[in-house]
C-alpha cells in the first residue's frame, strides 16, 4: 500500500492492489466502492483549527464511560465495529459512548480534535478504557488475538 500526496490539493489517496481510495473517512468506504482518481476527489481541504475548548470536551467523553467510539452512519468499517462490540461480544451500550459524526453539527471539529489528541483522522475511532485502540482493523486484530474480550471485561468490572 502507498499513501501519496497530490501537490496542487491537500487530498491523500491510497493505492492498494492497482486502485485508488479517497482516505476522507475510511478506506475503501461504500461511498468510493469503485476505483477513483484523485482529480476526482481532488478539493482544497483546509485544516480546520480545532479550540482548545473541543479537544477538552473530547477528551471527557473519551473518559465518561469504558468505550468510546467516534463513528460515521455510512461506513462499512464502523457498523462492523458497532456490530462486533454490540452484536458479538454483547457488550451493554450502556456502557459505551458512540459518537455519530455524520449527524452532529460539530462533527467535523470533534474529528478534528481526535486527530489532534491521536493522530488518527479516520473513522471508527476506538477508545477502551481511555486507552486509545485504533480503527476497525486494529480492533478486529485484537478479537483474532483473543485479546479484546479480556480488554472489554477489564474495562466494564
Amino acid at each position: 500500500m502507498l499513501l501519496y500526496k497530490d501537490r496542487r490539493y491537500v487530498t491523500w489517496t491510497v493505492w492498494a492492489k492497482g486502485e485508488r481510495y479517497c482516505l476522507d473517512c475510511c478506506v475503501g468506504c461504500s461511498r468510493y466502492m469503485f476505483p477513483v482518481t484523485a482529480r476526482l476527489l481532488a478539493r482544497p481541504v483546509f485544516r480546520r483549527m480545532v479550540s482548545q475548548q473541543t479537544v477538552t470536551q473530547v477528551k471527557e467523553l473519551i473518559g465518561e464511560k469504558p468505550i468510546f467510539v467516534a463513528s460515521k452512519t455510512y461506513c462499512p468499517y464502523c457498523r462492523a465495529t458497532l456490530k462486533t462490540l454490540f452484536k458479538e461480544l454483547e457488550i451493554p451500550e450502556s456502557e459505551a459512548v458512540v459518537l455519530q459524526l455524520d449527524e452532529m453539527p460539530d462533527g467535523p471539529e470533534i474529528q478534528e480534535a481526535l486527530f489532534d489528541i491521536n493522530g488518527q483522522k479516520t473513522v471508527p475511532n476506538i477508545y477502551i478504557k481511555g486507552q486509545h485502540i485504533g480503527g476497525n482493523d486494529d480492533l478486529q486484530t485484537l478479537k483474532k488475538a483473543g485479546k479484546l474480550e479480556g480488554l472489554l471485561k477489564e474495562a466494564i468490572a
